[in-house]
């Protein structure tokens, strides 16, 4: 797999992942039920580190091996 094929991936998963987000916030939004929306807002929690890890890497893949591009500090291959 290249740089490129992965960096779509990340790409495709952040969408998932942002997918996920939004349906959540709504359902939380809209739940009655505390212990219910705490579940929720636990899970949005959780995946939201995922989908900014998702967003990064897919920067640092799809750039890698541009001239002048800025690397991530973070995340270096």
């Amino acid at each position: 797999m290249t740089l490129l094929e992965m960096s779509r991936q990340y790409h495709d998963d952040a969408l998932v992942f942002a997918a996920r987000i939004h349906t959540l916030q709504h359902q939380e939004a809209t739940e009655r039920d505390p212990r219910r929306r705490q579940k929720l807002h636990r899970r949005i929690v959780e995946l939201t580190p995922l989908l900014r890890q998702s967003r990064a890497l897919e920067q640092v893949t799809e750039h890698y091996y541009d001239r002048g591009a800025r690397k991530h500090a973070y995340y270096q291959l």
